[in-house]
């Protein structure tokens, strides 16, 4: 994970007492940033993965299909189960189905 820390040192005032290394105050800072921002950004890559139906998994990958109305068989893995819900879409996204509907 990057340094975020470096990020706000070049921007401090040149006299502060954050610029040395050693002072306290700068690696309890330096620490709870770095980590706090480490876990925000994990969290935010896990909610956009939970978001699409190509990169979602476990329970996320059952609340794409409750959204279509699929859900999943016993023992179904998910690559198994994903590409079941992808053949339904593609289904429902077909010209056969719109035209079936009249929904041209």
């Amino acid at each position: 994970m990057p340094n975020r820390w470096n990020a706000i040192v070049r921007r401090l005032h040149e006299e502060s007492g954050l610029q040395y290394p050693q002072n306290r105050v700068r690696l309890i800072l330096e620490a709870c940033i770095n980590g706090g921002l480490d876990d925000l950004e994990a969290v935010i890559w896990t909610t956009i993965f939970a978001g699409f139906l190509q990169t979602c998994t476990g329970k996320y990958l059952d609340l794409r299909g409750e959204e279509i109305g699929l859900s999943r068989r016993s023992n179904e893995s998910d690559d198994e189960y994903r590409q079941r819900l992808f053949n339904a879409l593609s289904y429902y996204l077909s010209v056969r189905f719109i035209k079936f509907y009249g929904l041209q």
